[in-house]
This record gives structure tokens, C-alpha cells and sequence, in this order.
């Protein structure tokens, strides 16, 4: 398979699964923000932690085509997952700062503000974690397949 079918597979099941973490985390955000009175900052990180979880077992299997994890990878991800749950929470945080000084005439709603920053911080890591786990995270396992 040439390299641009790879990366394209890749992409096609990475956003299939990006999808369906990014499901579980918004569920848990919100559900933890309207039923455990938890503030955004904490509820956003239980959140992606959970869909973090979920994501490494499906990513391994199905986007990078992983059956036994490979020395490291599990390190590398938390690692990746670390810092990129750092931007998740910050651009979380800042995109509702933003929207809090937006004008009278523009006021969003406290469900469209939420949403709107929760994109926004999911874009910003989804982006980041794809790099991190083709470049990071599974490319050793791939150099150690071929030798």
C-alpha cells in the first residue's frame, strides 16, 4: 500500500474514532457540568481523559494497525495525551473568556458558549494528537515492523 492510501486510511479511521471519543467526552463534560455542579475546567478534563482511554485501544487497533502494543507506545501516548489535554483545557477556557466579552447583541446562551469552546479546544487537540500519533506515538512500532 503507497503512502498516500496509508495516511488516507489513517485519516478516514482517526476521524471516525475522533468522532465517537469526541462524543463521549462532550457527554461527559456537559453531564458532569449540569449534574455533579462540577466547574468547566475539571469536567473538560474528565471528559477527555475518558475519551483519551477509548482513544488509544481504537487508534492502536484500527488507525495504525497496532495488535500488540509496542514498547513505549502507551508512555508516549500519555505522554502526548499530557500535553495535548493542557491545550484542550486552555483553549477550553480561554475560547469562554472570549465569548463572555463578546457584546450584549452577540450573547450566545450559556449551551451555544459551551459548545463553541468545546469545539474549538477539540479541534485544536484532535489536530495535535493525529500529528503526535503518526510522528510520536506509533512511528517507532512502525520502523521496528519493517526491520
Amino acid at each position: 500500500m503507497n503512502k498516500q492510501r496509508i495516511i488516507q486510511r489513517e485519516l478516514f479511521w482517526f476521524l471516525v474514532i475522533g468522532c465517537s471519543v469526541t462524543l463521549i467526552d462532550y457527554l461527559i463534560y456537559n453531564g458532569l457540568l449540569r449534574y455533579a455542579t462540577l466547574s468547566t475546567g475539571p469536567a473538560k478534563a474528565i471528559g477527555f481523559i475518558t475519551g483519551t482511554l477509548c482513544a488509544y485501544v481504537a487508534n492502536r487497533l484500527l488507525t495504525f494497525r497496532h495488535q500488540q502494543p509496542k514498547p513505549g507506545s502507551a508512555l508516549r501516548f500519555g505522554l502526548l495525551y499530557g500535553a495535548t489535554l493542557l491545550a484542550n483545557v486552555s483553549i477550553n477556557a480561554l475560547m469562554l473568556e472570549l465569548i463572555a466579552h463578546l457584546p450584549p447583541s452577540l450573547n450566545l446562551g450559556l449551551n451555544l458558549q459551551l459548545t463553541t469552546a468545546f469545539v474549538c479546544a477539540t479541534l485544536v487537540s484532535a489536530t495535535l494528537n493525529f500529528i503526535g500519533m503518526k510522528l510520536f506515538v506509533f512511528h517507532t512500532a512502525r520502523q521496528e515492523k519493517r526491520a
